[in-house]
């Protein structure tokens, strides 16, 4: 946990008030990355699994969601392609591991830095390709 919160902790506000979803099952993680996100501006919901990312779609309007590739009940891209049945603009950032597959848009692989992290959610918000 040390890692990702060092490697997510330097300093670079940039003031978006975009609204952001992030789904990931790592309560630490969950809690770090809301954190980070807020701090550049971002207006950011969090969600443990798919199931409550998708209740959380049908009352809310996120601008982006970064979720796992790989996550435990669903995978990334079909979360992503279930939220645009009700988001149908929504852009997506997937968390992957070193040896994730190749050719997924905007794969974020871990480690990442802060930097990284809202490098990628602004690509994807002014729907640069990867």
């Amino acid at each position: 946990m040390s890692l990702v919160t060092n490697q997510l902790s330097s300093s670079c506000a940039a003031g978006h008030d975009r609204r952001v979803l992030f789904v990931n099952a790592d309560a630490d993680l969950r809690a770090v990355v809301t954190r980070v996100l807020q701090r550049e501006g971002f207006r950011v919901q969090a969600a443990a699994h798919s199931g409550h990312a998708l209740l959380m779609c049908r009352t809310m309007t996120f601008d982006a969601v970064v979720s796992e590739l790989c996550g435990p009940d669903i995978s990334g891209p079909s979360l992503v392609e279930q939220m645009r049945r009700h988001q149908p603009a929504i852009a997506a950032v997937y968390l992957g591991t070193p040896g994730s597959p190749e050719g997924v848009d905007h794969l974020l692989v871990r480690p990442f830095t802060k930097d990284d992290l809202v490098e990628r959610i602004e690509l994807v918000l002014s729907g640069v390709a990867a």
